[in-house]
């Protein structure tokens, strides 16, 4: 029997506490205390007692006690005195769903959000009853217990925020803080970059091609690029896609895939920075050319393989064979690259025959239609081509053949020889179907400079030639003319004559220099 003593203690009871009773007669086994209420209860006989309450985590604290028989105890509440700080939370900076923003190491992206300066924080505390405050440049933006999320917003500006975590238990006690450095960065990249496609090239002939970056801002980290069909439009008015992945760090150059489809297309760039803040770059145009292997090209014949060197003929040749693509050209001796327009399409390959055309017509230019002489043709497909041989195995030949020189008139016909030395002498010539590449010489001697003309709007037949010849060292002859030679290469050759005669002889423009006569230009 005894007295039952009813008692309380005062928080906080946060684990398992205890009342231990302490007498003379040794110590009793802790008696639990509710801990909803913190209540406990023992029984006592008279004497004097120590009470020791504990409680994990808790100072133990003593209260003394003395019972004396029949006495009627009110006894106050002992109170645990608690001044130990729980251990640290720790702090995780995760995406904000609602702000769209995301986060990139230690590192806010600019988001779609009106401001993305919210971020989200996750805490984590293993203690019972203890909150975490969440501050940021340590002002308290937010409360949370373990595992919550709670949104924050940032300090106003770009720049390094310091987010911190401090845990606090129900004494107040606050532990050591958990700190993240966020810094929020929603400024782009400078945009005055520009790309560099191919090296410049107006024409590939490649699917994946070399794109440079040329003057990236500083902050640039990455890269994305992109190919669009321009459908007729201009570059500058291209619709470059949204979603361009801007993952590739930015390097020297970079390659990338074109659409397949042969044509006009557009290069469209986005520089990102470490926060993957975009910038986007002017499109840059691109030509893609044929990219499959073409069959390399067959020449059978020429129609017609003879022309006459003149201007008043046909001036177009067709080239027969096989495997002619639209870009094949001809080679006609140093003339090359001639344009051969043909019926291919752009699927003309070696695996699809069928859009290569069997021929294709060529223009002369002036300057081969009126040189005369035979002249070895070729075709060739630029690349791509199987076995990158693009020029046509088969070699055949096109003549264009001289016709006869025509004089009209020559100026002068002879020159008086005196006491001075001959030095240049200036010479006209006037006629007709003379080829461009027309061959002159007097005495033996070839012209120091040719200038052919053909302005004649009545006569494309009529040729003017500005000539000037040396003439150093021939003496006069009375009796002999000396021989102005004109003659079209792999044709005629016309001879007129040209007198040196005495200074005392008078050489009149009728063609008569003296005695004896001179022969007549039609002679």
């Amino acid at each position: 029997s005894g007295t039952v003593l009813r008692g309380t203690v005062a928080g906080p009871v946060t684990g398992e506490a205890s009342v231990t009773l302490i007498s003379a007669a040794g110590t009793t086994q802790p008696t639990p205390v509710d801990p909803s209420s913190g209540a406990f209860a023992l029984t006592l006989t008279p004497g004097d007692y120590t009470l020791r309450a504990a409680a994990p985590g808790h100072d133990e604290v003593d209260f003394a006690l003395h019972l004396d028989i029949g006495e009627v105890l009110a006894l106050g509440a002992i109170v645990l005195v608690d001044d130990t700080p729980p251990s640290a939370p720790t702090l995780g900076v995760e995406p904000d769903p609602v702000d769209a923003c995301k986060v990139v190491g230690d590192l806010v992206q600019q988001g779609s959000g009106p401001s993305c300066d919210v971020i989200a924080v996750r805490v984590r505390h293993s203690e019972d009853g203890v909150r975490v405050e969440i501050a940021v440049d340590a002002a308290v933006a937010a409360v949370a217990g373990d595992g919550e999320v709670r949104r924050v917003t940032l300090t106003a500006g770009d720049g390094a925020k310091r987010v911190r975590a401090t845990a606090v238990d129900p004494a107040g006690n606050r532990s050591a803080a958990a700190e993240a450095m966020v810094v929020l960065d929603r400024m782009p990249p400078v945009d005055t970059a520009r790309l560099l496609v191919a090296g410049g090239a107006a024409e590939v002939r490649a699917l994946d091609v070399d794109v440079e970056v040329i003057g990236a801002d500083d902050d640039a980290e990455k890269v994305g690029l992109a190919a669009v069909l321009l459908n007729g439009a201009a570059c500058e008015r291209a619709v470059c896609p949204d979603d361009i992945d801007c993952a590739e760090p930015l390097g020297r150059a970079h390659r990338l895939a074109l659409d397949p489809t042969p044509g006009p297309q557009c290069v469209c760039g986005v520089l990102c920075d470490a926060a993957q803040n975009q910038a986007a770059l002017d499109p840059t145009p691109v030509f893609l050319g044929p990219h499959r292997a073409r069959p390399v090209p067959v020449l059978d014949a020429i129609a017609p393989d003879a022309l006459a060197a003149r201007p008043d003929v046909a001036r177009t040749i067709t080239l027969q064979g096989a495997g002619i693509a639209p870009d094949t050209v001809a080679d006609i001796g140093v003339f090359t690259s001639l344009p051969c327009r043909s019926e291919a399409t752009d699927d003309c390959a070696d695996v699809d025959l069928a859009a290569c055309a069997s021929a294709c017509a060529v223009e002369l230019p002036d300057a081969l239609r009126l040189s005369s002489g035979q002249y070895p043709v070729w075709l060739r497909t630029p690349d791509p081509v199987v076995d990158g041989a693009g020029r046509s195995l088969q070699q055949r030949h096109l003549t264009l053949i001289a016709p006869r020189p025509l004089v009209d008139a020559l100026e002068p016909m002879g020159v008086a020889v005196g006491d001075e030395p001959l030095d240049t002498v200036p010479v006209t010539l006037r006629g007709r179907d003379l080829t461009d590449n027309v061959q002159f010489s007097l005495a033996g001697r070839p012209p120091l400079a040719i200038d052919l003309r053909r302005d004649d709007p009545e006569d494309a037949r009529a040729v003017t030639a500005e000539l000037a010849f040396d003439l150093s060292g021939l003496a006069p002859d009375l009796e002999t003319d000396r021989i102005l030679a004109v003659t079209n290469p792999t044709g005629d050759r016309v001879e007129l004559p040209f007198g040196l005669v005495p200074a005392v002889v008078d050489c009149s423009p009728t063609g008569h220099c003296g005695i004896p006569l001179r022969r007549s230009l039609g002679q």
